[in-house]
C-alpha cells in the first residue's frame, strides 16, 4: 500500500484501503488452505475404503475358515438362516465390535456359502 498517496486521508480510509489490499492475499490463504483440507479429506477417505477392504476380506478368511470346520460343513447341508446364524455366532466371538447383521457382512457370508456349497466336497 502506498504511503505517499494515504498522507492526505483519514485514518479510517487509510485502514479501509489497507485491508482492502490484504483480501487477495487472504483469499488465496483460504483457498491453498481449502484445497489442503480437500486432499487431508481424499487421504482420510481413501485409507477409510483401505481398511474396510481389509477387515472385509479377513472377515471372509474367517468365515471360509468356519464353513470348513466339522460345524460348518454340517450347517451347509441346512436352510441358509441356521448357516447365517451359525456364521454370525462364530464371527460375533472372533470379531466382538463387528455389526454381524450388517446386510454388507450378510452378502459377503451369503457368498462364502454359495462358493463352499458349489465346492466340491474335500
Amino acid at each position: 500500500f502506498d504511503h505517499h498517496f494515504s498522507q492526505g486521508m483519514p485514518k479510517e480510509a487509510v485502514e479501509s484501503a489497507e485491508a482492502k489490499a490484504l483480501q487477495p492475499d487472504r483469499l488465496s490463504e483460504a483457498r491453498k488452505r481449502l484445497e489442503e483440507l480437500h486432499k487431508e479429506e481424499e487421504l482420510i477417505e481413501e485409507e477409510r475404503r483401505e481398511r474396510h477392504a481389509a477387515l472385509d476380506k479377513e472377515v471372509a478368511a474367517a468365515a471360509a475358515r468356519f464353513l470348513d470346520s466339522g460345524a460348518g460343513r454340517e450347517l451347509l447341508g441346512g436352510k441358509d438362516d441356521a448357516v447365517l446364524a451359525g456364521i454370525r455366532a462364530a464371527m460375533a466371538d472372533k470379531f466382538p465390535t463387528l455389526a454381524v447383521k450388517d446386510p454388507r457382512y450378510t452378502a459377503l457370508f451369503r457368498t462364502e456359502i454359495s462358493a463352499h456349497r458349489a465346492a466340491p466336497a474335500a
